[in-house]
């Protein structure tokens, strides 16, 4: 069943959609009157909903229950370096559907790409408008979100159990497969670097962090858009999957 993400109180009897999930509901989707949907709050908690009326430019939904929650007890957050257009949107999307909580751009010094002000505010608004679809596509229950573009040093390291840099050097085998299956962490954050890979003060800097962990994903170089599925699908398999 098609679901949509609004900004609205779970526990509101109707709710109005209008704009772009307007659109698709009556023309794409052609729903009619007694239609029903899943509306998703943006805390992660879904309803099952009819269609009550439409207008010209809105429709009437009425939440007939709530659905049970889905919600990981974990979250995993992936600081990752810009890099091409097309390669950076296969990302989002990927990740997304894998489960990441927030994909943090990070403006690193071997970064191809460079972005001003201006095309910045339109790329996050681009990019979150992939992850909202996405998330809706896999049918997640909590939106994953894309943060404003920041700096290595700029992330609050803090909050995190774990910080997992993805680090092509890193020849210790099985490391990251012995840090899944040894410890089981709430909070998660993972480093992914540029085609061009970190630059030498940024290995330094993110070694100095008292909770990071280099690992490497494989014999094999990959793309950073492929580190960035790969480590998810390592982590989710030992998290969601082998309990």
């Amino acid at each position: 069943m098609q679901r949509y993400f609004r900004d609205f109180e779970i526990n509101q009897n109707t709710i109005i959609i209008d704009g772009d999930d307007f659109h698709h509901i009556k023309n794409v989707m052609r729903s009619k009157v007694n239609s029903e949907l899943v509306l998703c709050d943006l805390s992660g908690n879904c309803c099952l909903a009819s269609i009550q009326s439409f207008n010209e430019k809105s429709l009437i939904c009425e939440c007939k229950k709530l659905l049970p929650s889905d919600n990981n007890k974990f979250t995993i957050d992936i600081a990752q370096a810009i890099i091409r257009r097309e390669r950076f949107e296969y990302m989002l999307q990927k990740s997304t559907e894998l489960g990441v909580n927030k994909i943090i751009p990070v403006n690193m010094k071997n970064c191809i790409v460079k972005l001003d002000g201006k095309k910045e505010d339109k790329k996050i608004q681009r990019w979150n408008t992939i992850t909202k679809e996405a998330s809706e596509q896999s049918h997640r229950n909590k939106l994953a979100i894309v943060s404003n573009m920041t700096t290595l040093k700029s992330i609050d390291y803090s909050v995190y159990d774990v910080i997992l840099v993805c680090y092509e050097k890193e020849n210790e085998s099985n490391k990251l497969k012995s840090i899944v299956q040894s410890n089981k962490y709430n909070k998660i954050l993972i480093v992914v670097g540029p085609e061009g890979g970190f630059d030498q003060s940024e290995v330094e800097y993110l070694s100095t962090l008292s909770n990071s962990e280099f690992v490497g994903l494989g014999k094999r170089i990959l793309r950073s858009e492929t580190a960035s599925s790969y480590i998810l699908s390592v982590l989710f398999y030992e998290y969601e999957m082998s309990d």
